[in-house]
């Protein structure tokens, strides 16, 4: 690992660290770099800003574990490490939903979603009417990205009250052939 890379996760972890006795809108670079003993200018060569080295944080917790499961047979798995993650990390996940840096993690995290979809419908074998048009797996990808990313941000602002088993169920239950059904039919439309 880098020395560059071993900054940027000293820099997390102080970030991470500081998001569970601080409101992220309290928590300046000054903060995150007094946390970890490296100066400003230091934070400044590998981030833009706080809400920046949010985004890496969540980047490498959450993107990392869900690229590992992102197959035909494994989604689901992805799906509940994000649940399970959520949980365990409740506080941090809520005080940061609850913050500025909402967009910015919406995107990351819809771009995340949509990386996963894609990946799992590349792997799908061709429907009845062949492969759909890579343009096609791009936008289904992230049509359903979007679905995710709502029940997701769902239950997040209903405080995690449901358990997370629960949304687990429910998204399974929705994409399950779903996407498929979708493929294939936009495969005979294609072929028409």
């Amino acid at each position: 690992m880098s020395v560059s890379e071993l900054t940027d996760r000293a820099l997390a972890a102080a970030l991470r660290d500081l998001l569970l006795t601080h409101r992220l809108p309290k928590i300046t670079v000054r903060m995150i770099t007094d946390h970890c003993g490296v100066s400003r200018h230091t934070f400044y060569n590998h981030f833009c800003d706080v809400y920046d080295l949010l985004v890496y944080l969540f980047r490498t917790e959450i993107g990392h574990e869900l690229s590992r499961h992102s197959h035909e047979n494994t989604w689901p798995i992805a799906i509940q490490r994000l649940l399970d993650y959520t949980v365990t990390n409740r506080e941090l996940c809520l005080s940061i939903h609850q913050s500025v840096a909402r967009t910015r993690l919406e995107r990351m995290l819809l771009e995340i979603f949509s990386l996963l979809l894609e990946k799992v419908i590349d792997e799908l074998p061709p429907g009845p009417h062949g492969q759909a048009t890579p343009q096609t797996r791009r936008r289904t990808a992230h049509f359903f990205g979007h679905a995710l990313l709502g029940v997701y941000l769902d239950w997040i602002d209903d405080g995690l009250d449901e358990p997370a088993s629960e949304v687990h169920h429910r998204v399974c239950t929705m994409l399950n052939g779903t996407i498929r059904h979708v493929l294939s039919n936009q495969s005979a439309e294609d072929a028409a």
